[in-house]
């Protein structure tokens, strides 16, 4: 796949940044589990699973599509992609064409996209952390 690059990671960062993609990873999964127990019409939040796969896939220096980024979302592809534009006006994502097939387009999140999507599961961890030492 010929996808673009994700340029927000830094070396030395990587197992940081892997070990926070994990925990947005098991988070998104954790989102899916709950549809199994409660009826998904009361779960909806495309933009914050977009926001979870994108920055996931980032954390692995993976690409996703604008159709991946949609799936991910579970939710109607009008309603994922206006949420998708919703995210682009606010800075936290771009679309990014594929230099070898000009019908298809990646998503992926900005830099200071990717900053507060870090900033949030370093928070999380942290918390984690700390609950379970008090116990």
């Amino acid at each position: 796949m010929n996808a673009p690059t994700i340029p927000f990671v830094a070396a030395g960062e990587a197992s940081e940044q892997a070990s926070l993609g994990l925990l947005a990873e098991a988070l998104h999964r954790d989102r899916r589990r709950r549809a199994r127990h409660l009826p998904s019409r009361l779960l909806g939040e495309p933009a914050w699973d977009m926001l979870l796969d994108l920055y996931a896939a980032a954390c692995k220096g993976k690409s996703v599509s604008v159709s991946n980024a949609c799936l991910a979302a579970d939710a109607p592809p009008s309603t994922a992609l206006r949420w998708l534009h919703h995210l682009a006006a606010e800075g936290l994502v771009e679309r990014v064409p594929d230099a070898y097939d000009a019908r298809r387009h990646y998503v992926r999140l900005t830099e200071p996209g990717m900053a507060q999507m870090t900033a949030y599961f370093t928070e999380c961890r942290g918390h984690l952390a700390r609950t379970v030492a008090s116990r």
